[in-house]
Order: C-alpha cells, then structure tokens, then sequence
C-alpha cells in the first residue's frame, strides 16, 4: 500500500486494506529517507494487520501526484463520471495517466470560451508565404530559423556565440514517403502540402547530407552534448556511416512504439515503430540529469513512472486530422529527451 503523510491517505494498496485504519496496524519501517526521493518515498516497510503482511510505502506527494497515481490505480476496474472528471482534469493529465482518447472524446462537449482571433481568416489572408532563407524569429526565449542544415552559416546566425547541449532531430529519412493514397506531393495552398524535401537522394547524397549535418551539430554543440537522430531502419548503415564520420559515438537504440500499426504492403509485418538513434562525440562524457539516471528506487515506481526509464517509449500518434506535416511526430517525443538530458540552470 501507499501512504502519503502530507494528508494521510492511503492513496492504493490491496483491496482488503482499503476498509481498516492505519492507527489499529503495526507499522515496521525497514528503510527511512532523511528527504523524499524522485518519486516521493520517504519510508518502506510493511503493516501486519489480522495477522497478515502488506507491503508498506511511505510518500510525501502533492495533491497531484495523489490524485495521478488514485487515477492509474483505478484505471483498469474503476468506473468514472465523465462529467466530474472533466471539470476536475485536464485532458492531456488524463491521457498521460492512461486514459485513451476516445474514451476521452468527452472534452468535445466542453463549452470553451473563445477569443476573437480567426485563425482560418488570418490563414486566408496569405497570398504567398514570405519566410525565406536567413530569417530568424525571436519566440521570447526560442529562436527559430528557416535555413540549410548543410550550411554553416545558419548555426552562427542561430546560436549567436553559444552552443547547444541538447540536439533532438527528425532528418529527412531517404524514403520518399507517399500518403496511404500514394501521394507524396498533395496539392496544398503552396502546392508544397505533404512534400518532404530531400527525401529520395541516391545513397551517397544522403550520406553526404547526413554526414555534413552532424558534422555542423559537432561543431556547434557542448562536450557533454547528447544526440537524439530519428532514422528509417532501411537506411540504418548509412546513418551509422554518417555518424561514425562526424565522429559522434551511437550508444543505445530507442524504439518508439505506436498506439496502432502502419500498413506496410509489401512487406512480412506491418510497422509499428520507428528507431532513435542516441548518442554523443566520441571521446566526451555527455550530460544527464542525474535525479533521473539514480536507479536505485527503480522497483518501487509507479508504472507511468517507470515506462519513462525504459528503451521503449510508448507514446501515442497525434491525431493524423491535425497533421501539419506528413510524418508529424507528437512533441512528447522531444519532451522526453530534454526531460532526461536537462536540468535548469
């Protein structure tokens, strides 16, 4: 069972303890934290009750993370008020708490009140986008550029004299990808709708583009920087190629795995999964945030908690209707990494 002491609930635990009050139990405390740990855990041991034996964790937790892990306790068996629910919750909570959409298709009936800004007006109003190569935007403390990443000169113009510690990237992945309906160029208002540039290069043109790419990454990235290179299984040795010739060590493979699979005509089985290749330069220690690489409480996480420590990241598609590129990945991707291999300074 779980006790938190910041408002002495049992939060989950056996079904049979759910009825007694702690106050009646013997309590034995085998092993005390003189501060919580990543998880909250304060103390463990076990409670005799009627004789028998619990299980006994000890936790100091937010209101949120009692409510989170109530929730996950009783996702499987448990029966809900939607409406309650609703108002109580936000739906990205929810959905990261192991709740589908579907099930969570509800917030479509909650009243929102909007602004007065109309997006599809705004949107109508463009003739021809005027982005072009070389501009650089100021979003507060992000900075974004449209440029070449074979070209040095739009790291310098980017980065302004610094360096990253971080690269989380999605090159293109040599395959030229077509759409379920075999299109790969759909007519959009640009007549670019759907085109993924520099995707059906001879071999050694992508190696180039790969290898001059890492080989800028290099350049302008820390020591201790970490690399996340998002590839497609086919082309698995000319992006080790590349990497090896930007001289960036390739440590472990994360495999993202989908809520649904892809048809793959052609093919033995169809595809469920994409390959992330991490790493960092050869030679160099590279950073992680060390109040998540300390293992040692491993065993006693919550499960939402423990997927996260795992090569296998299971994370749902973004809803394919809200596609504003192709082959859109869900930023949750990018939220891991940088959640592993940052901390505030």
């Amino acid at each position: 069972m779980v006790h938190d002491v910041n408002s002495n609930q049992i939060i989950s635990g056996n079904q049979r303890t759910k009825a007694f009050n702690l106050e009646d139990c013997e309590i034995k405390i085998i092993e005390k934290h003189n501060k919580p740990t990543r998880t909250g855990t304060v103390a463990l041991g076990y409670v005799i009750y009627k004789g028998e034996k619990f299980s006994y964790r000890q936790v100091k937790w937010t209101k949120k993370q009692c409510d989170k892990a109530n929730i996950i306790a009783n996702k499987a068996g448990g029966e809900w008020d939607f409406e309650v629910l609703g108002k109580n919750f936000n739906f990205d909570d929810l959905s990261n708490w192991g709740f589908g959409k579907d099930e969570l298709s509800f917030f479509d009936d909650i009243q929102v009140k909007e602004d007065d800004f109309d997006a599809e007006a705004e949107y109508e109003k463009i003739k021809k986008p005027f982005t072009k190569l070389g501009d650089l935007y100021q979003l507060n403390n992000h900075r974004l550029i449209c440029g070449d990443s074979k070209e040095e000169k739009y790291y310098k113009l980017l980065l302004k004299n610094k360096k990253a510690r971080l690269v989380h990237t999605d090159p293109p992945y040599n395959v030229d990808y077509k759409s379920p309906a075999g299109n790969s160029y759909s007519k959009g208002k640009y007549g670019n709708e759907g085109k993924i540039f520099n995707d059906n290069k001879k071999p050694e043109e992508a190696l180039e583009l790969y290898t001059k790419t890492l080989e800028n990454l290099y350049k302008y990235t820390t020591d201790d920087c970490v690399l996340y290179w998002w590839y497609a299984d086919k082309n698995i040795v000319i992006n080790l190629q590349a990497l090896e010739a930007a001289t960036w060590h390739k440590s472990q493979t994360i495999i993202w795995v989908k809520e649904r699979f892809v048809f793959s005509y052609g093919q033995e089985y169809h595809r469920c999964f994409e390959p992330c290749i991490v790493g960092w330069k050869q030679g160099k220690k590279h950073f992680t945030n060390k109040k998540l690489a300390n293992l040692k409480d491993v065993h006693s996480l919550s499960f939402d908690s423990f997927i996260e420590v795992l090569d296998l990241w299971f994370i749902n598609r973004d809803n394919t209707n809200d596609y504003v590129h192709p082959t859109q990945k869900p930023v949750r991707l990018s939220e891991r990494a940088l959640k592993k291999e940052f901390t505030a300074r």
